[in-house]
């Protein structure tokens, strides 16, 4: 009889691990197909350049990130750079899945139930779009999904293992984004419900792993110093600029820089995350989920996410709380941080959720039995949900946003090596990429910001470069128009001799 338990658990884990390895290399197989070859616009340009040159990128820093991309991308050494860093997104997002579908298997959720739940949250255009380019939030999905899987087990079982191994990819996802933090609550929950069978050295041990984390953030300044040392920032010494872009963002060799730079303040990071205990805001922020499920899943997929929510909680309300805790915590920090330009890419926990509660809709959770009518309801509902989504979001296979390097190569002929270029994040990123990787744009330096917010700079840094700025608009005197491709770019020459009042 014992044998036969043993043959048959053993059974039960290698089907789930087919399962896990088929969803792995079905999602990764879509995003590395949708995956561009060129570099991109805004953080994905930036992402595709600092991990590769070992640079430091906009706060927080996401030091882990930039380690594993900059190996990543010299050993994967096929095809662009962009394309390297995009693919690594690509590997990140299709473990989050597989790990997606292994949280619903320890919340006892029927395999046949979880791996389509599993996989429609990978198909929304959302997870899908940021699963094909290079995306810090892809690997600190995945770390905070292994977080989650260990406290679901911690929780379920007291496990020792499962609290250490949870603290250590906890401390990953910490040295992955900052954003991390708000997974705290929930384990503190997840402490405190299983307090009885923790001793306090193992919580001690546990402790110390998931604190290493913020060490790897001294990667920062260290590298600054090196930079700075190497004369690798060219942008040092220049009046109103603090470190130069990929290479030096913030000058975090400087103490009080660091300190900025860690805490997000140029950012405001701080003051959304008090916005968050703003109860009477709370309402807004559940609107606001309702209306994200609605958008990437549909309608009806709200109605059986609550029935299965409710499923969890009657199984277990301790579990259904750290999960909700786990998954949606995030939510009133979205909805409050205006200043992001892509808040689409904070929402891949609460999608985690919301495919938790799709998978439980079955009724099949933690033990829990239901009628095999509606499990199979269930099943052939999340299936063509799936096909649903798929046909909806295949026009991503291939393509590819080549207006990036476009502007690149146009930029290139207007401004010459040797001078600096000051032009809007959203183009600086591209930009960069072409001075530091691919060498498209060698020789140039480029500032990102508005080029009236340096106005009473450029006199002091046309003594040491040729400065041009690239706007959608007319400068004040003192320019020079140089070259127009569009009505968002118009590349302008600094004349000193007529900006500059000595």
């Amino acid at each position: 009889m014992l044998v036969w338990l043993r043959l048959e658990r053993l059974r039960l884990h290698a089907a789930d691990a087919a399962l896990f390895a088929l969803l792995v290399a079905l999602t990764l197989a879509l995003y590395v197909a949708s995956c561009p070859s060129v570099p991109g616009a805004w953080d994905t340009g930036e992402m595709q350049s600092v991990p590769y040159v070992l640079g430091v990128s906009h706060p927080t820093g996401f030091p882990l990130y930039t380690l594993i991309g900059y190996v990543f991308s010299h050993v994967f050494a096929i095809g662009t750079v962009a394309f390297r860093l995009n693919v690594l997104g690509s590997v990140s997002m299709s473990c989050a899945i597989g790990l997606l579908f292994t949280v619903m298997r320890a919340l006892g959720i029927p395999r046949f139930l979880a791996a389509p739940a599993a996989l429609w949250a990978g198909l929304t255009h959302i997870v899908w779009l940021h699963g094909a380019r290079s995306e810090v939030h892809d690997l600190a999905f995945a770390l905070l999904l292994g977080v989650l899987l260990a406290a679901v087990v911690f929780v379920r079982t007291g496990s020792r293992s499962a609290l250490l191994w949870g603290a250590a990819a906890y401390a990953a996802a910490v040295a992955t984004h900052s954003i991390a933090v708000l997974a705290a609550p929930a384990l503190l929950v997840a402490l405190v419900l299983r307090r009885k069978n923790i001793e306090l050295r193992t919580l001690a041990a546990a402790a110390l792993v998931a604190a290493s984390g913020a060490l790897l953030y001294l990667y920062m300044p260290l590298r600054s110093a090196y930079v700075v040392a190497r004369g690798l920032d060219p942008t040092i010494g220049l009046q109103g600029l603090n470190g130069a872009l990929i290479t030096n963002y913030g000058d975090t060799r400087v103490p009080e820089n660091f300190v900025r730079y860690v805490t997000g303040a140029d950012f405001s990071a701080g003051n959304t995350l008090a916005t968050v205990l703003d109860a009477a805001a709370w309402q807004n922020h559940l609107w606001a989920l309702f209306q994200w499920v609605d958008q990437s899943f549909g309608a009806y997929a709200i109605v059986a996410a609550a029935l299965g929510a409710a499923a969890v909680a009657r199984a277990n309300w301790r579990l259904a709380l750290v999960v909700t805790l786990f998954c949606f915590a995030v939510v009133p920090f979205i909805d409050a941080y205006t200043l992001e330009g892509d808040p689409d890419r904070y929402r891949f926990l609460p999608y985690a959720g919301v495919a938790i509660a799709l998978g439980a809709s079955g009724g099949r959770v933690l033990g829990a039995g239901s009628p095999a009518w509606r499990q199979i309801v269930v099943e052939l509902f999340l299936a063509g949900s799936c096909v649903a989504q798929f046909l909806t979001g295949r026009g991503m296979i291939g393509s590819s946003d080549g207006g990036p390097h476009d502007l690149i190569v146009w930029t290139a002929k207007a401004v010459p090596p040797g001078a600096l270029l000051v032009t809007r994040w959203l183009d600086a990123t591209p930009l960069g990429y072409g001075a530091l990787v691919d060498g498209e744009f060698k020789g140039r330096i480029v500032v990102a910001g508005w080029w009236d917010d340096y106005a009473k700079d450029y006199c002091q840094w046309s003594a040491r470069y040729p400065v041009y700025i690239m706007i959608d608009g007319v400068p004040n005197a003192g320019f020079k128009k140089i070259r127009r491709r569009d009505a968002s770019h118009t590349v302008y020459r600094f004349d000193p001799a007529r900006g500059c009042v000595r």
